[in-house]
C-alpha cells in the first residue's frame, strides 16, 4: 500500500509542476495536496518541487509561510545538486526578506542566487524543464531564472532607496526578457517602474509603464500583479485630484485581486479604500473597508498593514465621536506602532552598511571574477616561458592583496560607522540630561559654601573665646563646628554621587550589575527629570514625590540601565502634566508620584501623573 501512495503522491506532483510555470502559483485546492505530499512523501526532489510550489502560493498570502518552505526548498535543491533550482530557491528566500525588512541578508541571497545562474554548467543538471521554461530549451530556463532574478533585486533596490541600481537591474531583466521571447517578466518590470514614477511625482510617466504592463499582461495572459498595477494608477489619480477616477480604479483593481487571490494587494486596496472615502467624508464607506482591511491584513500578518488599518479605524471613530472605540484602536496603533518602531531600528542599524555592504559584494564579485580569469590566465601560460608563469603570478598575489585590502577597508568603515551611532545616540540622552545635572549639582555646592563661611565666622568667635579663656563658650563653638563639617562632608558625597552617575550615564552600560539603592537612584533620576524640562521651559513647574519604600535592599542591577528607563519614563510623565497645564485651567496642579513598592514578586516601581496620557 505505501508503494502504491508513493506512485499516486508522485504523479500527483508532477501533474501540478507540469501545471504551474515559474510565475504560475498553484491554488488552495492545490497547495493543501502539496503539503500532504510534504508531509508524507520521501522522495526528496518530489518534496522539493512542492516547497517549491508552496513558497509561492505564501509568497502573497503569508511571509513567515513563504520562508519556512523556500528554505526547504533551499535545502533539498543544494542536496540534489540542481543548480537552477537552487538559484530558485534563493531567489523566493530573498523576496520573503525583503518582505520581513531583512534588507541585508535579502541582498546576499540575491547576489548568490545571480552568480549561481551565471554558469551555464547548471543547464546540464535541470530537472522539470517546464518549471522554468515554456520552451525545451536548458539555456532560455537559465536565462528566464537569471531575468527574474534581476527583476526581483530591482524590486529590493527600489525598496531600499538605490533607484539608479533598481532601474540597472530591471535593464538586465528587460534585455534578457526580449532575448528569450518572455512576456511575463516586462509585465512585472514596467508596474515596477510605475511604482518608481509615483514616487519621483512624474505621474505622466508612471501611468503611462503601468499601462503598457496591463498591456502586456493581456497579451501574455499573466494577471497576478493586476490589481497591485490598478493600485498605482489610483495613486496617480489622486495625486492628480481625481477622486472619482481613483475610487473606480480602486474598484477595479480589488476585483482583480480577489480573483487573483492576492490577499496581500487586497488588502492593500480596502485600506486605500478607506482613506478615500474618508478623505470625500463618506465616514460609512470608510468604516466598512478599514474593517476589511484589518480583516485580510490579520490573515498575512504583515504588520505595517495593520497598522494602517489600526489607524484608519482609529481616525474614523474620533471623527465618530466613539471616544472608547478611538481609544482602542489608538492603544493598538501605539502598540503595534512601538513593535515596528524597535524592528525599524534594528532594520536600521542592521542597514547602516548597507551601501558599503553592497560595496563589499561587488568587490567580492569582482573579485571571483577576477580569479576565474587568472585561472584561464594559468592554464594558457603553459605556452610562454616561466618567466612570463612568474609574472602572472606576482600579477595574481597583487590584485588578490589589493581586493582583500578594499574589503577590510569597506568592513572597517562599517564597523566605524556603527560604532558611531551607538556614541552617538549615548551622548544625545547625556546633553538632555546636563540642564538638569548643572542644576542638580548646584544645591549641594550651595550648602558646602555657605557651611564653610559660617566655620570660617565660627573659628574667628572660637579665638575670642580662647583668648578670654571661656570654656563653656570654646566647647559650643566646637561642636557647632564639628556638626557643620558634617554637613560639609554629606554634601560634598551627594555632590559626588551626581558626577559620579553622570559619569556612568555617558559610558553607557557594560552589562554589570551591582547593589544600587533603588530608593537614591528613583529620587536621583525624579530631580535630575524636572529640572531637565524646566531648563527648557522656564514656564514649567509641577509638584512632585518620591514615596520610597525603606524595608527595599540594595539590589544587584545594573544602574545604567535601569536609570534610563526610569528617565524615560518621568520624562513622558513631566511631558504629559506639562501638555495639559498650557490648556487647563488655574485649578490644575501637575503632579508626578514615583512610587516604590516591595513585593512577592520583587520591587514594584510605578509612575503616576495626572496630565493628559503619555
Amino acid at each position: 500500500m505505501r508503494i502504491i501512495i508513493t506512485i499516486l503522491l508522485a504523479i500527483q506532483v508532477e501533474i501540478l509542476v507540469a501545471q504551474n510555470p515559474i510565475f504560475m502559483e498553484p491554488n488552495k485546492n492545490d497547495a493543501d495536496s502539496l503539503r500532504r505530499i510534504v508531509q508524507s512523501s520521501q522522495n526528496d526532489t518530489l518534496v522539493m518541487a512542492s516547497c517549491r510550489s508552496l513558497a509561492l502560493f505564501y509568497l502573497d498570502l503569508n511571509v513567515d509561510s513563504s520562508k519556512y518552505f523556500s528554505q526547504q526548498d533551499l535545502l533539498l535543491a543544494r542536496k540534489l545538486n540542481l543548480g537552477i533550482w537552487e538559484a530558485d530557491a534563493m531567489d523566493l528566500q530573498a523576496i520573503a526578506l525583503s518582505n520581513s525588512s531583512e534588507y541585508s541578508k535579502s541582498l546576499e541571497y540575491f547576489l548568490e542566487a545571480l552568480q549561481l545562474c551565471k554558469d551555464q554548467s547548471i543547464e546540464n543538471t535541470i530537472w522539470q524543464i517546464e518549471s522554468f521554461t515554456l520552451t525545451n530549451n536548458p539555456e532560455f530556463a537559465r536565462k528566464s531564472m537569471l531575468a527574474t532574478i534581476y527583476l526581483d533585486l530591482g524590486n529590493l533596490y527600489l525598496e531600499t532607496g538605490f533607484l539608479e541600481k533598481a532601474e540597472e537591474a530591471w535593464g538586465n531583466a528587460l534585455h534578457i526578457a526580449t532575448e528569450i521571447k518572455d512576456q511575463t517578466i516586462p509585465t512585472i518590470v514596467y508596474g515596477a517602474y510605475g511604482d518608481l514614477y509615483v514616487n519621483k511625482m512624474e505621474l505622466d510617466s508612471a501611468e503611462m509603464s503601468v499601462n503598457k504592463s496591463l498591456a502586456l499582461g493581456d497579451s501574455a495572459g499573466y494577471y497576478k500583479y493586476r490589481g497591485t498595477a490598478y493600485l498605482r494608477l489610483s495613486d496617480v489619480a489622486l495625486l492628480q485630484g481625481d477622486t472619482i477616477k481613483a475610487l473606480n480604479r480602486l474598484f477595479t483593481g480589488l476585483n482583480w485581486a480577489i480573483d487573483q487571490k492576492n490577499l496581500l494587494n487586497e488588502a492593500e486596496t480596502y485600506v486605500a479604500l478607506a482613506q478615500v472615502y474618508y478623505q470625500l467624508n463618506v465616514i460609512d464607506s470608510s468604516y466598512l473597508y478599514a474593517h476589511r482591511g484589518l480583516s485580510t491584513n490579520r490573515q498575512t500578518q504583515v504588520l505595517s498593514g495593520l497598522l494602517e488599518s489600526y489607524n484608519e479605524l482609529y481616525r474614523i471613530h474620533k471623527k465618530l465621536g466613539d471616544q472608547d472605540s478611538a481609544f482602542f484602536y489608538l492603544e493598538l496603533v501605539k502598540q503595534l506602532g512601538d513593535s515596528l518602531i524597535a524592528k525599524e531600528k534594528l532594520t536600521q542599524f542592521q542597514n547602516i552598511g548597507f551601501e558599503e555592504q553592497l560595496k563589499v559584494k561587488e568587490l567580492e564579485i569582482a573579485e571571483n571574477e577576477l580569479k576565474n580569469q587568472q585561472k584561464v590566465n594559468t592554464l594558457l601560460g603553459g605556452l610562454f616561458t616561466v618567466f612570463l608563469v612568474a609574472l602572472l603570478m606576482y600579477r595574481n598575489s597583487r590584485n588578490r592583496r589589493k581586493a582583500k585590502e578594499k574589503i577590510e577597508a569597506a568592513y572597517d568603515q562599517l564597523k566605524s560607522t556603527q560604532q558611531q551611532l551607538v556614541q552617538s545616540e549615548k551622548m544625545a540622552s547625556l546633553g538632555e540630561l546636563t540642564a538638569g545635572i548643572a542644576h542638580e549639582i548646584q544645591n549641594p555646592l550651595n550648602f558646602v559654601n555657605n557651611f564653610s563661611d559660617i566655620n570660617k565666622e565660627l573659628i574667628e568667635d572660637l579665638r575670642d573665646a580662647i583668648a578670654n579663656n571661656d570654656q563653656e563658650e570654646v566647647s559650643a563653638l566646637l561642636g557647632n563646628l564639628l556638626e557643620n563639617e558634617d554637613k560639609v562632608l554629606h554634601h560634598g558625597k551627594r555632590a559626588e554621587e551626581i558626577v559620579r552617575s553622570m559619569l556612568q550615564h555617558s559610558r553607557g552600560s557594560e552589562g554589570v550589575k551591582e547593589p544600587t539603592d533603588i530608593n537614591a537612584l528613583c529620587d536621583e533620576y525624579l530631580r535630575l527629570a524636572f529640572h531637565g524640562l524646566r531648563a527648557k521651559d522656564k514656564s514649567f513647574n509641577a509638584d512632585f514625590e518620591l514615596n520610597p519604600d525603606d524595608t527595599v535592599p540594595r539590589i544587584e542591577v545594573v544602574p545604567q540601565d535601569i536609570g534610563r528607563v526610569l528617565l524615560n519614563l518621568i520624562n513622558n510623565a513631566f511631558q504629559a502634566v506639562s501638555s495639559k497645564a498650557k490648556s487647563a485651567g488655574d485649578d490644575y496642579k501637575p503632579k508626578v508620584v514615583v512610587t516604590i513598592r516591595k513585593t512577592d514578586q520583587g520591587v514594584e516601581i510605578s509612575v503616576r501623573d495626572n496630565g493628559s496620557g503619555i
